[in-house]
Protein backbone atom coordinates (compact mmCIF):
# COMPACT_ATOMS: atom_id res chain seq x y z
CA UNK A 1 0.00 0.00 0.00
CA UNK A 2 1.62 2.76 -1.75
CA UNK A 3 0.88 5.59 0.73
CA UNK A 4 1.42 4.02 4.32
CA UNK A 5 4.84 2.02 2.51
CA UNK A 6 6.39 5.68 1.77
CA UNK A 7 5.69 7.07 5.12
CA UNK A 8 7.85 4.20 6.45
CA UNK A 9 10.61 3.99 4.13
CA UNK A 10 11.01 7.47 4.26
CA UNK A 11 11.04 7.14 8.72
CA UNK A 12 13.44 4.19 7.55
CA UNK A 13 15.68 5.95 5.80
CA UNK A 14 15.83 8.33 8.39
CA UNK A 15 16.62 6.08 11.06
CA UNK A 16 19.38 5.02 9.15
CA UNK A 17 21.57 8.29 8.55
CA UNK A 18 20.69 8.47 12.62
CA UNK A 19 19.01 12.03 12.36
CA UNK A 20 17.41 13.02 15.57
CA UNK A 21 13.80 13.05 15.17
CA UNK A 22 10.32 12.39 16.04
CA UNK A 23 7.82 10.56 13.78
CA UNK A 24 4.18 12.34 13.64
CA UNK A 25 1.54 9.99 11.78
CA UNK A 26 -1.36 12.01 11.11
CA UNK A 27 -5.02 10.13 10.61
CA UNK A 28 -7.90 11.48 7.84
CA UNK A 29 -8.08 15.13 7.41
CA UNK A 30 -11.69 16.58 8.89
CA UNK A 31 -11.75 17.90 5.56
CA UNK A 32 -11.70 14.34 3.41
CA UNK A 33 -15.37 13.36 4.29
CA UNK A 34 -17.00 17.12 3.18
CA UNK A 35 -14.83 17.32 -0.23
CA UNK A 36 -15.93 13.33 -0.43
CA UNK A 37 -19.55 14.02 -0.58
CA UNK A 38 -21.55 13.48 -3.96
CA UNK A 39 -24.63 14.76 -5.44
CA UNK A 40 -27.59 12.98 -5.47
CA UNK A 41 -29.28 15.02 -8.49
CA UNK A 42 -28.30 18.21 -10.17
CA UNK A 43 -29.80 20.12 -8.49
CA UNK A 44 -30.45 18.64 -4.95
CA UNK A 45 -29.10 19.53 -1.41
CA UNK A 46 -29.05 16.15 -0.57
CA UNK A 47 -25.69 13.99 -0.96
CA UNK A 48 -24.56 10.20 -0.38
CA UNK A 49 -20.98 10.01 1.26
CA UNK A 50 -19.97 6.36 -0.56
CA UNK A 51 -16.51 4.39 -0.23
CA UNK A 52 -16.01 0.99 -0.44
CA UNK A 53 -16.15 -0.09 3.44
CA UNK A 54 -19.21 -0.66 5.96
CA UNK A 55 -20.72 2.18 8.12
CA UNK A 56 -19.40 0.60 10.96
CA UNK A 57 -15.63 1.52 9.92
CA UNK A 58 -13.91 3.31 12.55
CA UNK A 59 -12.07 6.03 10.87
CA UNK A 60 -9.75 8.16 13.27
CA UNK A 61 -9.73 12.20 11.97
CA UNK A 62 -7.40 15.19 12.92
CA UNK A 63 -8.19 18.70 12.13
CA UNK A 64 -4.98 19.65 10.59
CA UNK A 65 -5.29 23.73 11.17
CA UNK A 66 -6.60 23.19 15.02
CA UNK A 67 -5.08 20.14 16.46
CA UNK A 68 -1.29 19.67 14.43
CA UNK A 69 -0.32 22.62 16.50
CA UNK A 70 -0.43 20.45 19.60
CA UNK A 71 1.10 17.74 18.73
CA UNK A 72 4.41 19.97 17.47
CA UNK A 73 4.44 22.04 20.23
CA UNK A 74 5.35 18.56 22.27
CA UNK A 75 7.73 17.32 20.03
CA UNK A 76 9.34 20.65 20.14
CA UNK A 77 9.18 21.10 23.74
CA UNK A 78 9.60 17.23 25.01
CA UNK A 79 12.41 16.94 22.37
CA UNK A 80 14.88 14.90 24.40
CA UNK A 81 11.86 12.38 25.67
CA UNK A 82 10.14 12.41 22.30
CA UNK A 83 13.28 11.34 20.10
CA UNK A 84 12.98 8.46 18.06
CA UNK A 85 9.27 8.29 19.01
CA UNK A 86 6.56 7.67 16.94
CA UNK A 87 3.21 10.03 17.66
CA UNK A 88 0.18 9.10 16.15
CA UNK A 89 -2.38 12.09 15.78
CA UNK A 90 -6.12 12.00 16.08
CA UNK A 91 -9.00 13.95 17.45
CA UNK A 92 -10.55 10.76 17.39
CA UNK A 93 -12.30 7.77 15.46
CA UNK A 94 -15.58 8.27 14.56
CA UNK A 95 -17.90 5.57 12.31
CA UNK A 96 -19.03 6.52 9.06
CA UNK A 97 -22.45 6.80 10.39
CA UNK A 98 -21.46 9.16 13.43
CA UNK A 99 -19.56 10.98 10.80
CA UNK A 100 -22.83 11.28 8.22
CA UNK A 101 -24.99 11.78 11.78
CA UNK A 102 -22.62 14.71 12.90
CA UNK A 103 -23.20 16.67 9.32
CA UNK A 104 -26.73 15.56 9.41
CA UNK A 105 -26.53 17.43 12.92
CA UNK A 106 -24.91 20.98 10.75
CA UNK A 107 -27.51 20.59 8.32
CA UNK A 108 -26.36 18.77 5.86
CA UNK A 109 -28.60 16.40 4.13
CA UNK A 110 -26.40 13.32 3.69
CA UNK A 111 -26.96 9.49 3.77
CA UNK A 112 -24.27 6.72 3.65
CA UNK A 113 -23.91 4.26 0.93
CA UNK A 114 -21.51 1.62 0.79
CA UNK A 115 -20.09 0.96 -2.94
CA UNK A 116 -17.88 -1.76 -4.40
CA UNK A 117 -14.47 -0.83 -5.25
CA UNK A 118 -14.93 -0.83 -9.15
CA UNK A 119 -17.55 1.93 -8.52
CA UNK A 120 -15.33 3.64 -5.92
CA UNK A 121 -12.61 3.77 -8.42
CA UNK A 122 -14.60 4.63 -11.44
CA UNK A 123 -15.37 7.68 -9.23
CA UNK A 124 -12.14 8.46 -8.78
CA UNK A 125 -10.81 7.87 -12.41
CA UNK A 126 -14.00 9.95 -13.30
CA UNK A 127 -12.53 13.35 -11.61
CA UNK A 128 -9.07 12.52 -12.96
CA UNK A 129 -7.02 10.02 -10.40
CA UNK A 130 -4.39 8.14 -11.80
CA UNK A 131 -4.26 4.43 -11.42
CA UNK A 132 -1.82 4.43 -8.86
CA UNK A 133 -3.93 7.18 -6.71
CA UNK A 134 -6.67 4.86 -7.12
CA UNK A 135 -5.15 1.86 -5.90
CA UNK A 136 -3.58 3.68 -2.61
CA UNK A 137 -7.03 5.36 -1.63
CA UNK A 138 -9.14 1.64 -2.51
CA UNK A 139 -6.30 0.19 -0.05
CA UNK A 140 -6.63 2.39 2.59
CA UNK A 141 -9.67 1.96 3.06
CA UNK A 142 -9.36 -1.39 2.95
CA UNK A 143 -6.72 -1.23 5.60
CA UNK A 144 -9.29 0.88 7.75
CA UNK A 145 -12.03 -1.43 7.73
CA UNK A 146 -9.67 -4.53 8.71
CA UNK A 147 -6.93 -3.29 11.23
CA UNK A 148 -7.62 0.11 11.82
CA UNK A 149 -5.95 3.29 10.36
CA UNK A 150 -2.77 2.63 12.15
CA UNK A 151 -3.05 -1.16 12.95
CA UNK A 152 -5.23 -3.03 15.24
CA UNK A 153 -3.77 -0.73 18.20
CA UNK A 154 -4.64 1.93 16.85
CA UNK A 155 -7.00 3.64 19.51
CA UNK A 156 -3.93 3.15 22.31
CA UNK A 157 -2.04 4.91 19.49
CA UNK A 158 -4.49 7.37 19.62
CA UNK A 159 -4.61 7.81 23.25
CA UNK A 160 -0.80 7.45 23.68
CA UNK A 161 -0.67 10.33 21.07
CA UNK A 162 -3.35 12.57 23.23
CA UNK A 163 -0.70 12.10 26.55
CA UNK A 164 2.14 13.74 24.24
CA UNK A 165 0.24 16.25 22.96
CA UNK A 166 -1.51 17.14 26.87
CA UNK A 167 2.06 17.28 28.45
CA UNK A 168 3.18 19.92 26.04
Amino acid sequence: MLHFDSKAIIESYIRALNIPATFLYMSAFSSFPLQSLIPLSTNSRTYKLSYPVPPTTLFPIISPTSDTGKYITAILSKRSSLLGKQIYAAERSYTLTELVDIMRERGIDVIYEQCDEAAFRKRMAGVGFPDIFQDGVTDSFKWFAEFGCFGKETEQLIEEGHRYANRA
